[in-house]
């Protein structure tokens, strides 16, 4: 099952739109089938995803340890754009 497949999935057990989560994401609707046809998410989409979707995206390493991807783990391009002119 592909990427995409899978955020369609979740989508659907979540009951959420695709016209939500683009605006989520700050894309077109447009943009957003793009993805889904490219099969082309960026780290940063699918904690945004999860985000949207209200579960957790996680590196599981065993029944003890995992370590979860957190909306404050993506980069945030305006700050970072502003850090550089300081």
């Amino acid at each position: 099952m592909t990427i995409s497949n899978k955020i369609k999935a979740l989508m659907q057990l979540t009951q959420k739109s695709d016209e939500g989560l683009a605006a989520y994401l700050g894309v077109k609707r447009q943009s957003l089938r793009n993805k889904y046809v490219r099969n082309s998410f960026s780290a940063d989409d699918l904690i945004m995803i999860a985000d949207y979707c209200g579960v957790e995206l996680r590196f599981i390493i065993d029944d003890k340890q995992s370590i979860l991807l957190e909306l404050e783990d993506v980069k945030d391009t305006e700050n970072e754009i502003m850090k550089s002119y300081d």
